[in-house]
């Protein structure tokens, strides 16, 4: 006979035991079974940054330029001044060396260089123009004989700004440009404004430097 439990007697519970993740794992890859993945870990390659671009400013520009009309005067002051002169010399001969006395001498020295005078302003000031575009300087002038200077903008080592006493009176200001490798200034550009000048130096020093 199998002996009876006691009423009283309490009776034990069984043990469950749970197989752990490598058992499991295991055991489903010599099953055949579907595979539990293992847990992932972290990407170790690192993404390549975005390309970066570095914006340069654009550099400022002049289209074709003529100079100040006010020029006109300071220039023609310039040959007057000589022509003057000249006449006094003149006026000098005709009083104490040629007999007559008339003045006639004198009087064609006058009218002919005042002549000159305005024609040699009024021409040169049509032959006078510059333009500076994204690379170089372009300077044109020149009456009977052209001539066009080109000076590339990354040579301009430095720029200076002058006036004379003439030049003051219309507010003018000449621009002289200095090139490496040079201590006379390569070129200049006459009769500009106060404002277009510093304007124009300061984009010729802005671009003229390379980095």
């Amino acid at each position: 006979m199998t002996p009876e439990h006691d009423a009283g007697s309490e009776v034990p519970e069984a043990e469950t035991t749970f197989p752990d993740h490598e058992t499991l794992v295991g055991e489903s890859i010599l099953e055949g079974g579907p595979q539990m993945d293992s847990p992932s870990e972290p990407d170790s390659e690192i993404e390549p940054a975005p390309d970066t671009k570095v914006f340069e400013p654009t550099p400022v520009t002049f289209e074709r330029q003529t100079l100040s009309s006010s020029v006109r005067w300071v220039w023609f002051v310039g040959y007057l001044i000589p022509s003057l002169i000249a006449t006094l010399i003149v006026l000098q001969l005709d009083i104490f060396v040629f007999p007559t006395r008339t003045g006639l001498a004198t009087s064609l020295t006058m009218v002919g260089l005042l002549t000159l005078s305005v024609w040699r302003t009024v021409t040169r000031y049509r032959h006078w123009s510059w333009e500076l575009d994204e690379t170089e300087l372009i300077i044109d002038r020149g009456v009977v004989f052209k001539l066009t200077r080109i000076i590339p903008r990354v040579r301009i080592q430095h720029v200076d700004l002058s006036s004379g006493p003439v030049d003051r009176l219309f507010n003018l200001r000449q621009l002289s440009i200095y090139t490496a490798g040079t201590r006379e200034a390569d070129a200049s550009i006459p009769g500009l404004t106060a404002e277009r000048a510093e304007k124009l130096r300061q984009a010729l020093i802005a671009r003229g430097t390379p980095n």
